[in-house]
């Protein structure tokens, strides 16, 4: 039983549901993931400050590594891929595989919440936890007037050197951006990694401009490959991912710092579906995985992968807010 104070409803009653190793860059260490029994957040029991944090993020570690003009085209790709899905473009992929794709992204379409990303017109945002500036380098390719929030100082200098703009190096809140600046605010895969995310939240609220948008982009705890591998989940990256959320535990959190929430669904990534019946492969042979290997999912990972995602229980949370 864990007696420290949930983040989200102050509760001190926790229960450990699971115990994990760091199989991605082999930090030392067996840690607890632990479940508020009052509101259901599930967090990785350990007290984390900044020099025990630096420790779990090696020079290798991918958002870190300097950015480059390829991430622009990946998004126009990005954007021309899921318009081909739309749009039944997909001639070569196998029958199956083309109804699935078509079905996901015909869900993904007429979802609401998700058109703004193509109708929101440029204006300043703000990228909290930047890492080396690759979305930053998108969005200004795009128009916007661009910002980043880096913790790592090495990987904050290569944004603001690499994408030309300000990038505060250190934690989200040591900043100086002043109230109601930010038309946009994005937390993508970094919610997770923060001390408090119900402080992240209400600064995020602080700095949006009234009408303005939050989006946030996490991994499922709840997902189908999280309940099916447990322990051996890619995505749950412990000990860099403090807190892991569900769509209800994120629903709560941006309750509480007041944000109205538009649209709020999954997505499945396949890849890391892959990953993670790798690692439990690995696991239950004996063997000792550590690094990302390169895995390429497999025509069955893609079309489970759809099915998971089309039911709701896909691998990512992707949640649109605003400010009123």
């Amino acid at each position: 039983m864990v007696t420290a104070p949930c983040d989200l409803c102050a509760a001190t009653s926790r229960d450990v549901v699971m115990r994990i190793k760091d199989w991605l860059y082999g930090v030392p260490g067996v840690y607890s993931l632990v479940k508020c029994a009052s509101c259901g957040l599930i967090s990785t029991d350990v007290t984390p400050h900044e020099q025990v944090q630096a420790d779990w993020y090696p020079e290798v570690y991918a958002p870190h590594r300097p950015p480059d003009q390829r991430a622009v085209e990946d998004a126009r790709r990005w954007l021309k891929e899921r318009a081909d899905a739309r749009f039944g473009r997909l001639g070569d992929e196998p029958a199956l595989s083309r109804f699935l794709l078509q079905a996901k992204w015909r869900k993904y379409y007429h979802t609401e919440g998700w058109k703004w990303r193509l109708r929101l017109p440029p204006g300043r945002m703000l990228d909290v936890g930047c890492g080396a500036g690759q979305v930053l380098l998108t969005y200004k390719a795009f128009g916007w007037d661009v910002y980043g929030v880096e913790i790592d100082a090495d990987a904050a200098r290569l944004a603001s050197q690499y994408v030309g703009c300000h990038v505060h190096p250190g934690p989200f809140g040591s900043d100086d951006f002043p109230a109601r600046h930010f038309d946009l605010i994005l937390m993508n895969h970094s919610l997770e990694h923060l001390f408090s995310p119900s402080q992240a939240l209400q600064r995020a609220r602080l700095l949006l401009d009234p009408g303005g948008h939050l989006v946030i982009h996490v991994p499922n705890i709840a997902s189908a490959p999280s309940l099916l591998f447990r322990e051996y989940d890619w995505s749950l990256d412990v000990p860099r991912h403090l807190y892991h959320f569900s769509r209800r535990t994120l629903s709560r959190s941006l309750k509480k710092a007041q944000f109205r929430e538009r649209v709020i669904r999954t997505s499945m990534s396949s890849i890391g579906l892959a990953h993670s019946r790798w690692l439990k492969h690995k696991c239950k042979r004996g063997e000792v995985p550590t690094g990302c290997p390169d895995i390429r999912p497999t025509l069955l990972d893609k079309c489970i992968g759809s099915l998971f995602d089309i039911a709701g229980l896909g691998s990512e949370i992707h949640c649109w807010a605003s400010k009123d």
